[in-house]
């Protein structure tokens, strides 16, 4: 789902556990620190819709 063209199988596997981390303490509540985890996927892959769904969800969830 995160991986991008030009990136290796290791970083795009890197890339796929920071997500599921940022998702898994999203889901538990963990605003604060998911916030940081979808920051440092957006910067990988800034022209990723879910990802900015996401950032924008949890930033709402905060009442920003």
């Amino acid at each position: 789902m995160l991986s991008q063209p030009h990136m290796s199988t290791q970083g795009a596997m890197d890339l796929q556990q920071v997500f599921d981390q940022a998702a898994s303490l999203h889901e538990q509540g963990m605003l604060a620190e998911a916030e940081p985890l979808y920051l440092r996927l957006l910067d990988a892959q800034p022209s990723s819709a879910l990802l900015h769904h996401l950032l924008g969800t949890l930033r709402q969830q905060q009442h920003r």
